[in-house]
Parts: C-alpha cells; sequence; structure tokens
C-alpha cells in the first residue's frame, strides 16, 4: 500500500520543505517506505478556488483511481482548502474508499484501524474546518477594507493599472506623461473636430499611435481621468458581495473636457442605436441554418453566421466563416426593394388610390390620438402635485410619476411628427403619381424612393418584398467574388455578383443569361 503527502502553500514565498519533510516523517513512523510515498506539492490558492480548480485536489483523486492508497497525510485542516463543501467533499471522498486522513497540526487520525470513523476526530475536524473558513472570511473582510482604504487615498489596490498611469515606490498612482499625453491629444481631437471613433482611431494611426477604437472609446468614456472620486464598475468578489472600490487617480483632463466629450458621445450614440440592418433575419446559413448576424469587423461592419466557431448550451457549433460586408449587402437588398417598392406604388395608383387615403385617415386619428392624450398629460401632472400636496404622494413616487409621463409625452411628439411626414410623402404621391411610370417614379428627386435615408423606412420596404437571400462566394473572370440570391415573396428570385469591398465594390445583376455591370445603377449605402 501506498500514501500520499498533499503538501500546498499559497505563495512562491512560502516554501514546500518544512512541509513536505515533517509529513515525510508522519508516513515513515506510520511505516512507509521511501518507494511508497508519494508527494504532491502545489502553489495555488485554497480561498477561491473550487475542488474542480485545485490542481493537487484533482491530481490525488487520479493517483487514488489508478494506485492502491491507504493514507493522505496533510500539514494542517487548511492546507486542504479553506472551504467547507470542497473540505466535506474530499472527506466523504476518502471515506468511501477507506482511505485514512492524517493531519499533522493538530493532531487529526480520522480513521480507527477497523476502517470506522473516529468520533473524536470527526468533531475536531468539523471544529478546524469551521475555523478554517471562518478565517478566509475574516482574511478576505481585511483586505477588502484595506483595498478600499487605498483606492480612496490615491493608492494602488491591486488589479491592472489604468491606462495614463504608473504606481510610485509608495504605492501611490502617478501619471505616466506619455500616456496621458495620448489621452488629452484624444480628446482634443474629438471635442474640437467632426470625428467618430472610427475616424479619430485612424487620424492618430496616421500620427503614429497603434491604438484601437475600442480603446479610444474607452478612454473618452472613463471619467477616472478627471481627478474624481468615482466608483469601479461592481463585480462580485466571490463571496455574494456585490460592490465597487472608490478610487482616485491625478487629473490629466479636466471635468469640462469630459463633460463635452461625453456630450458628444452621448448625441452620436442614441442615433447608431436608431439605425437598422437591411439583411437582419434575411441571411439563413446554408451549414447550419442559423440565421446571420451583423459585426463589427477590423475594418468594416458585416453579417456572419450567428453560430460560426461558437459551441453554446445547445451544442450548436458552425464551421462556415463566409462572410459578407454589410454596406454591400444592405446596397443590394436597397437597389431591387426600393424598384419594387416604386411598382408596387404604381400598383396602388392603379388600383385604388383611394387606399392612401384610408391610410392618410388612419395616420391623422393617430395623430388626434396622441395630440389628447398630451393635452390631457397636463391634468395629470397637476392631479399628481394635489396629491403630493396632501401626503398620498411621496417625493420620489410624484418625480417618478411626472418623469414617466414626459417621457411618454416625448415619444408621442416623436410619433407625431413621424405620422406627419408619413401623411405628407402620401399627399405628393397621390398628386404626382398619375403621370408616372415605374421607372420615373424610381428615379424621381422629389419622391426620392432611390434615396431614402430613413433606415427604419428602408427596413420596412426590404421585409415588406424579400423573403430571404442566399450568400456564396465563386469567380468571376479570374477575380474572387461574392453571390447574393434575393428569393422574394412572390416567388421570384435576383441574382446579383459583387467584386472587391464596401467602396470599391462593383456590383453585377444576372439578366438574360448575362452579367450586367450595374455599378452605377445602385446606390451604396454609407455605414450607419
Amino acid at each position: 500500500m501506498k500514501c500520499i503527502l498533499l503538501v500546498r502553500v499559497s505563495s512562491d514565498k512560502q516554501s514546500f520543505d518544512e512541509q513536505e519533510k515533517e509529513l515525510y516523517q508522519m508516513a515513515i513512523a506510520d511505516g512507509f517506505t521511501d518507494n511508497n510515498i508519494i508527494s504532491i506539492a502545489m502553489v495555488e490558492s485554497a480561498t477561491m478556488k473550487s475542488e474542480e480548480e485545485r490542481k493537487g485536489l484533482v491530481q490525488m483523486k487520479e493517483i487514488i483511481e489508478s494506485d492502491r492508497i491507504s493514507c493522505v497525510y496533510a500539514w494542517e485542516v487548511s492546507r486542504i482548502s479553506r472551504r467547507k463543501d470542497v473540505l466535506y467533499s474530499i472527506l466523504r471522498f476518502l471515506e468511501l474508499r477507506k482511505i485514512n486522513l492524517k493531519i499533522k497540526s493538530p493532531s487529526i487520525t480520522y480513521l480507527n484501524p477497523d476502517g470506522t470513523v473516529n468520533d473524536g476526530a470527526e468533531v475536531s475536524f468539523a471544529l478546524f474546518a469551521t475555523m478554517a473558513e471562518s478565517e478566509m472570511r475574516n482574511k478576505k473582510a481585511r483586505f477588502k477594507r484595506s483595498a478600499k482604504k487605498n483606492a480612496r487615498e490615491g493608492k494602488y489596490s491591486g488589479g491592472n493599472v489604468l491606462y495614463g498611469y504608473d504606481v510610485d515606490d509608495n504605492g501611490y498612482y502617478i501619471i505616466n506623461e506619455g500616456e496621458a499625453s495620448i489621452i488629452r491629444l484624444i480628446f482634443d481631437l474629438y471635442i474640437s473636430n467632426n470625428y467618430g471613433t472610427k475616424i479619430l482611431r485612424n487620424e492618430m494611426v496616421e500620427r503614429g499611435y497603434n491604438i484601437t477604437i475600442e480603446k479610444i472609446y474607452e478612454i473618452l468614456a472613463n471619467e477616472a481621468y478627471v481627478g474624481k472620486h468615482y466608483i469601479t464598475r461592481k463585480r462580485n468578489n466571490g463571496f455574494g458581495d456585490v460592490g465597487g472600490y472608490e478610487r482616485i487617480y491625478p487629473r490629466i483632463i479636466s471635468e469640462e473636457t469630459y463633460r463635452t466629450a461625453k456630450v458628444k458621445r452621448e448625441s452620436k450614440h442614441v442615433v447608431k442605436t436608431e439605425s437598422c440592418m437591411l439583411a437582419k433575419g434575411l441571411i439563413k446559413c446554408p451549414c447550419c441554418g442559423w440565421s446571420y448576424v451583423g459585426i463589427r469587423g477590423k475594418a468594416a461592419r458585416m453579417y456572419k453566421c450567428g453560430q460560426y466557431n461558437l459551441a453554446d448550451k445547445h451544442g450548436r457549433n458552425c464551421e462556415n466563416k463566409l462572410t459578407v460586408q454589410m454596406e454591400v449587402t444592405d446596397s443590394i437588398l436597397w437597389y431591387a426593394s426600393s424598384f419594387l417598392y416604386s411598382l408596387f406604388l404604381i400598383d396602388v395608383r392603379n388600383s385604388d388610390t383611394a387606399k392612401i387615403e384610408g391610410q392618410m385617415n388612419v395616420l391623422n386619428q393617430k395623430i388626434n390620438t396622441a395630440k389628447s392624450f398630451i393635452e390631457g398629460a397636463s391634468v395629470k401632472m397637476e392631479r399628481i402635485g394635489d396629491l403630493w400636496m396632501d401626503g398620498i404622494y411621496t417625493d420620489e413616487k410624484k418625480d417618478r410619476t411626472i418623469k414617466k409621463i414626459k417621457s411618454e409625452c416625448a415619444d408621442k411628439k416623436k410619433e407625431i411628427e413621424r405620422w406627419e411626414n408619413e401623411i405628407d410623402n402620401m399627399r405628393r404621391i397621390i398628386q404626382k403619381i398619375q403621370s408616372l411610370d415605374e421607372y420615373t417614379l424610381f428615379s424621381d428627386s422629389t419622391l426620392s424612393i432611390s434615396k431614402i435615408d430613413d433606415r427604419k423606412k428602408m427596413l420596412e420596404i426590404v421585409n415588406q418584398f424579400v423573403d430571404s437571400v442566399e450568400v456564396g462566394e465563386t469567380e468571376y473572370k479570374g477575380k474572387s467574388a461574392k453571390t447574393f440570391q434575393l428569393n422574394f415573396k412572390d416567388g421570384t428570385t435576383q441574382k446579383f455578383l459583387t467584386i472587391g469591398r464596401t467602396k470599391n465594390t462593383r456590383f453585377f445583376e444576372y439578366m438574360s443569361d448575362e452579367w450586367f455591370e450595374i455599378t452605377d445603377k445602385v446606390l451604396i449605402l454609407q455605414p450607419f
């Protein structure tokens, strides 16, 4: 029979030698020889790691399952783990296999010679397991208090050092002037020029700075550079508590500079979130059947299979790495859909102009309803004020309710504006459509069907006609090309082919058994 010496230290500063030597002497005293003693020595934490994450415990189990082990020696209970769930799991594992556990300090021999559990040892083990976990909690609490104190005083308290700073010999944050100059330049260029983060990144690269768009956005959004106390992002600390440190760094930019950049950044963000991807949900992967999704690549936006190289909890994983440029794909969709939309309007003219007038009446009803809501909102807010004066509403409830009503009124005003614009467009269509054929309608500058820049409206039109899109790869005249087949809801199809990328893309349409270039006819949509 053999035995295992389970030796663990929590840092490289501690030595295995003392623990291993005394455990070795215990094993020799119990009759084991050098050839029958297996030592498992690891540098790892017993505080945070689960049983499966502790390499020493995993190795111990593997040896026990493959060899004849009769005893495991440990320096003390906390050397196995400081978590009671892990300790009792290991104890059950050993007990089921009739393997004894011997602790050096305090002296504990868990099994009697006949293999039964020693009552006194069981009580001692439970006591020291509780003490080990309690010590772990106290240690963590002390560390947390110390870290919070240091963070508030501008001292390093663990983790990564924020870009723009270094740590001096006394542990305090100091400005890294080289990185700070880059931070100031980013803020200056962003505020003083009509730059988005993409153009700003190109400008920085042209000036010789190797920096990503993500890093630029991270810098622009970080209030720490103002030099005020702020709460770091919240995260679970491993014990169920969620919180963050109140840190302070030396000032690199002024508060006014940060605030100006924030206003610009948030206004840009609103525009971005209101934009739409025209091919959303239309492209199905030929390999797994999953929908293509829009992503931001290193050079451009693109569509790719949503399950490519991604094994999720349902076991889905696709190897289809074919991607298509978002601007190119959306341009093809709009080219085909906008022409069909002009035909649709001609059909409407020829069949029943009254349908448009009916739609206008519905929109007018919606407008009147929304206006009535806005007019009644002021009465509601006056009543809320009365309830607050009477003590029925608290300050918090009053403010929350009024804020909600104002938000709803703002939404209604936006809807009214959109509906009124739609009515104006319908009026113009009714006035002009009687004398227009489909080709004039498609290119007419007044109706501007081919030049609509409202992405939501464009998406509605695309979904009105297109059922799905099939994408692929091929060669055309010796050059690699991407193929697109648009399947329409009326059962017809239309095929396209593209060569090149984004602004330099050449577009071809398959007509009369040949490919005809249509680059000059396609409105190439710009990134949103």
